[in-house]
């Protein structure tokens, strides 16, 4: 147990390294306004579906605490994690559909943390100038392609996100549906950021697979 109380969740790999995160968003997001007690909605299903599919359990209903007559409008999901993938874990919370993207927040802390750091998911207020370059350049794509993407160094080191130098993306319109990922990544990518690489991710934060067609990948992120 952490000091949260909650319990700590191994994930695919078993080390003592670990990190807590608390996911918080508005309580308009439950879909069953009637029943108090469902706390559920499709932003939720879609971070918990990507960390089963990780190999970590899904985040805990942290919204049990009895105030007597008076509820708690706070809403808190949790849970601890070894070795989790904090950015790509934030690409996937970003990517669901929320109604107010802009009560969306985490809350991180890792073993070595005396306190925690609180993650504004929502960045559009403040707009893309503020945001560190490849960021920039990897939300650019998103708007144009209609799906996320991961830069790295071409030798498969991660890149810092505040790293200089990068053009701008030059394309205004999206490459056609029945381009393949690598297709994509060749031409679209390749050639105008030599020296990186860049994988494309399904909604659910998993990579997509070279032969996936661009309409495949683009149609994950529509709702059913």
């Amino acid at each position: 147990m952490n000091s949260l109380g909650l319990p700590r969740i191994a994930g695919a790999m078993t080390m003592s390294w670990y990190e807590t995160v608390v996911l918080s968003f508005s309580c308009d997001e439950y879909e069953d306004e009637e029943d108090e007690s469902c706390h559920d909605c499709a932003g939720l299903r879609g971070v918990n579906a990507w960390l089963e599919q990780e190999g970590y359990s899904p985040l805990v209903d942290l919204n049990t605490f009895d105030g007597g007559e008076l509820g708690s409008n706070a809403v808190l999901f949790g849970g601890c994690y070894n070795y989790l993938d904090v950015d790509r874990f934030l690409k996937v919370t970003w990517g669901q559909e929320w109604k107010h993207l802009q009560d969306v927040q985490v809350l991180w802390w890792d073993d070595n943390a005396s306190r925690f750091t609180v993650i504004q998911i929502y960045e559009s207020e403040r707009g893309d100038a503020n945001m560190p370059n490849v960021q920039r350049l990897e939300r650019a794509i998103q708007k144009v392609e209609g799906f996320q993407v991961t830069i790295r160094h071409a030798d498969g080191r991660d890149m810092r996100s505040d790293k200089e130098g990068m053009r701008g993306y030059p394309f205004r319109r999206g490459a056609k549906n029945d381009f393949t990922v690598a297709k994509w990544r060749e031409q679209r990518f390749q050639r105008n950021y030599p020296g990186f690489d860049v994988s494309i991710l399904l909604r659910n934060g998993a990579v997509a697979s070279g032969g996936m067609k661009l309409a495949t990948v683009r149609d994950s992120y529509v709702d059913r």
